[in-house]
């Protein structure tokens, strides 16, 4: 049952409890509050499976709960459940599925979790858990998916988790934790797919010839310290579809195997980095972010199945008309570009129009001239134009007033000419708009007023 409200049913527990031979009760999305009994106990001698997420519980976890040694799943995530995960959590031999997330937990992850040896699953994200990750947690011989991200846990990772050869997700982004990661802590984990220990203080410090004994599908190391050298044991990860290192405190050149080993990956983040090397002979097929580096030379070569590509804040220099005219094996599904704060320079080609799928496009900050053509208004599904700070001349193309879905319009910072015109203030759908820093003249139209 679900997605009923029983919200005026508030004695639901105390009827269902009178099925002694229940084995499963699942009420996702019922508008329950309160999982207090007023008979003062709960008769589930049977129950397996207790599933109650996206409910409205506001209170402590009763002590009904750990009553029953048959339990193998327990899920009440997504309600504001208060107070401390009891130890008497422990009576819970047989539970193998712990959901706990998005709820207002708070006080240390109980030693006593580690006793339950059955378990494979825990989730306990998005609370207020502090203290250390218990290393008790290293017992648990079964598990393959820990998710203990977006809490306030502090200390350094248990190097015995590295242990848990059956474990496959490992996310502990969003906590207090720091230390150095070795070797140590992956040595058994052959099984491990993901692996999220992004926004944490952790510093890798493993050898340079390392080869792990994993291959992961989803690495985000986001503000962990990898650096200062590029980690050279990436490039055994032969399965690899995400990779997030921004802030990684990387000061190196990009290593030439990068490129060729990028090409199976979708998305890659290098965001925020001192990495530096020349583009200019660079093919990417994958997603790309990697502004506020210092890369240098012309734009890269992309390939039509790259969806992002924003490198802001480089030293990327040469004609914009080289990048947007390449050649391409197919129709381009880029949507996201932000050549921003670089050193480019020309004028708009005509060539842009085959960027179709464009949604967000930003040249802002660089050296692009002449005027702004007519055919910009041919991009019909761009949300965001940022053309500021430029060398623009002319007058605003009537074009722009196709767009339906145009929601920012920055064009500050440049030399335009003419009035403004009225119906740049009639879109309905516009958000922003920068004008500021030309050399127009005539009245401010009332429409944008």
């Amino acid at each position: 049952m679900s997605w009923v409200d029983l919200h005026r049913d508030v004695h639901w527990l105390d009827s269902r409890s009178l099925l002694s031979s229940l084995s499963e009760l699942r009420l996702p999305n019922c508008q329950l509050d309160n999982m207090i009994s007023s008979l003062g106990y709960v008769n589930f001698t049977s129950l397996t499976v207790l599933r109650l997420p996206s409910n409205n519980f506001s209170h402590n976890m009763p002590n009904w709960l750990f009553n029953f040694s048959s339990l193998w799943s327990l899920d009440l995530s997504d309600n504001s459940l208060k107070g401390q995960i009891p130890s008497t959590i422990s009576n819970l031999q047989n539970l193998y599925h712990l959901n706990l997330s998005v709820n207002m937990l708070t006080g240390r992850i109980p030693e006593s979790l580690g006793q339950l040896k059955h378990l494979e699953i825990v989730l306990l994200f998005s609370n207020s858990l502090c203290g250390p990750i218990p290393s008790q947690m290293g017992n648990l011989s079964s598990l393959s998916s820990l998710y203990l991200g977006t809490n306030k846990l502090n200390g350094t990772l248990p190097r015995n988790l590295g242990l848990l050869s059956n474990l496959v997700e490992l996310s502990t982004e969003n906590n207090f934790i720091e230390g150095m990661i070795t070797e140590v802590n992956f040595a058994k984990l052959s099984k491990l797919k993901y692996l999220d220990m992004s926004y944490t203080s952790v510093v890798f410090n493993v050898t340079h010839n390392w080869i792990p004994p994993f291959q992961l599908e989803y690495i985000s190391l986001a503000y962990c310290k990898v650096g200062p050298k590029f980690p050279a044991w990436l490039q055994t990860q032969r399965s690899l579809q995400a990779l997030y290192l921004s802030y990684g405190g990387i000061v190196d050149t990009a290593p030439n195997w990068l490129w060729k080993w990028s090409s199976h990956i979708d998305l890659i983040v290098l965001s925020y980095n001192q990495i530096y090397g020349d583009l200019s002979q660079v093919m990417l097929n994958a997603s790309f972010n990697a502004n506020s580096n210092r890369f240098v030379g012309q734009l890269p070569h992309l390939s039509p199945y790259v969806i992002v590509f924003t490198i802001a804040n480089n030293s990327l220099s040469g004609e914009i008309s080289s990048f947007i005219c390449q050649k391409m094996n197919g129709r381009s599904k880029l949507e996201i570009l932000d050549l921003s704060n670089n050193a480019l320079s020309g004028e708009l080609p005509h060539g842009l129009t085959r960027w179709q799928s464009l949604i967000h496009l930003d040249l802002g900050s660089n050296y692009l001239s002449g005027k702004i053509p007519e055919f910009v208004g041919s991009l019909f599904s761009l949300k965001a134009l940022h053309l500021h700070n430029n060398s623009f001349s002319g007058g605003i193309p009537l074009s722009l007033r196709n767009y339906t879905s145009l929601g920012l319009i920055d064009l500050a910072k440049n030399k335009l000419t003419g009035n403004i015109p009225s119906w740049i203030g009639e879109r309905t759908h516009m958000m922003v708009l920068r004008l500021r820093s030309n050399e127009f003249f005539g009245d401010i139209p009332q429409q944008i007023c």
